[in-house]
């Protein structure tokens, strides 16, 4: 998905490569992040730079305790250990 709606299209390297997909991570408190959303809406470098990106096959999130997480608005019970992997390209056919 290169777009996230509304005209944001912060994953530079979503659909580079098949087998990957477009990592994006901060470190940023809430306040700052919301600090760079007009950046980010924009597509200004300073913005995207903010935040670091990868283009993983896998990506292992570890936390200390258990956090629960959603997947398109579905929440989740809290976990320690969640595994996001690239699967197959999905292609839509729109008549």
């Amino acid at each position: 998905v290169r777009h996230i709606g509304l005209g944001f299209g912060p994953f530079i390297t979503a659909g580079q490569k098949s087998d990957r997909f477009h990592w994006t991570a901060t470190d940023m408190g809430g306040w700052h992040l919301g600090l760079q959303i007009p950046g980010l809406r924009l597509g200004l470098e300073s913005a995207l730079a903010s935040l670091a990106h990868a283009s993983p096959k896998r990506v292992v999130v570890q936390t200390a305790k258990a956090m629960p997480y959603t997947v398109d608005a579905e929440l989740f019970p809290g976990v320690t250990s969640l595994s996001i992997e690239a699967g197959p390209e999905i292609r839509f056919l729109v008549v």
